[in-house]
């Protein structure tokens, strides 16, 4: 229901980081209901600068949850993550702001949103401890699809690991990234045949 792109937004994650605010009025309805969150690399675990480093803020992916209900009958309920939550693999089996994402589509998508028992990969949820990270409220809009385009060609990799897709470029994909010159983020494949990304 996010709907949002790259959130939370980069922030020195190793001293505070931004959380989100939703309406969630029309996603309740009377009896159970199943609340889930999908939890990705990002910034915070994926491969960032030149270098392409990895784990630059930490290593364990986490995710914290409140929800406030307003009843009916005037009482308000609290919902927050605890031990009591269930916690997963997903189909996404790797999401970085470099090497894109990876998707393993033999991993059901919906089974962790729609089964009245959670799935079999799933294990009990770990309470973390305390982090000295501030959460702070967003500051700027959040990162939105603007518009797709759709691929001229489909085919595999020499290595036959990926499949790639050629689009035809309507416009330049440029990155603001406050330098004098704004580079240009394109794939590119390496001489074994692998994707990669490369700038310019």
């Amino acid at each position: 229901m996010t709907a949002g792109c790259l959130v939370p937004r980069f922030t020195p994650f190793d001293h505070y980081m931004e959380y989100q605010t939703y309406d969630v009025t029309d996603r309740f309805r009377v009896g159970d209901n199943i609340m889930g969150l999908a939890v990705g690399d990002g910034r915070y675990r994926g491969r960032l600068g030149f270098a392409s480093r990895r784990n630059a803020y930490g290593n364990q992916l986490a995710a914290l949850l409140q929800i406030e209900l307003d009843l009916a009958d005037g009482t308000t309920r609290t919902v927050v993550t605890d031990e009591g939550w269930a916690a997963g693999p997903g189909r996404i089996i790797g999401s970085d702001p470099k090497h894109g994402e990876r998707v393993d589509l033999r991993i059901p998508d919906s089974d962790w949103l729609s089964a009245a028992q959670r799935p079999g990969r799933f294990g009990a949820a770990q309470l973390l401890t305390g982090h000295p990270r501030r959460l702070v409220a967003e500051e700027v809009p959040r990162v939105g699809e603007i518009s797709r385009w759709p691929a001229t060609r489909v085919w595999r990799a020499p290595s036959g690991r990926h499949r790639l897709v050629e689009l035809i470029e309507q416009a330049d994909h440029r990155l603001d990234t406050g330098f004098l010159s704004t580079p240009m983020l394109l794939q590119v494949l390496t001489d074994n045949g692998h994707t990669n990304v490369g700038f310019r």
